[in-house]
C-alpha cells in the first residue's frame, strides 16, 4: 500500500477531525480502517464516537462500542493464553 499513511497516523488524523468537529471525515478514515484492520478496539470505539452525533445512526453507534468491547476482551483473552 505504497502512498497510504501508516494506519496509526490515520487514527490520529481521524482523532483531529474528530475534535475539528468534523465526524463525518472522522467516520470515512475510520470506515477505512476497520476493514483494513477489524481487531482495533479503539478504532470501533472511535467509530460509534463519530456516529454519536446523529440519531439516526443509533444502531451504528452501539454495533462499534459492542464491536470495541468485544475486541478488547478478545485481545485481553489472547493474552492469557
Amino acid at each position: 500500500m505504497e502512498g497510504i499513511p501508516i494506519f496509526e497516523f490515520r487514527i490520529a488524523t481521524a482523532k483531529l477531525f474528530l475534535e475539528l468537529n468534523k465526524p463525518e471525515t472522522a467516520a470515512e478514515i475510520l470506515k477505512i480502517l476497520t476493514m483494513e484492520q477489524d481487531d482495533v478496539a479503539e478504532v470501533w470505539y472511535l467509530l460509534g464516537f463519530a456516529y454519536s452525533n446523529n440519531t439516526d445512526l443509533a444502531a451504528n453507534v452501539l454495533h462499534c462500542c459492542l464491536t470495541a468491547r468485544d475486541v478488547s476482551v478478545f485481545i485481553n483473552f489472547k493474552n492469557l493464553v
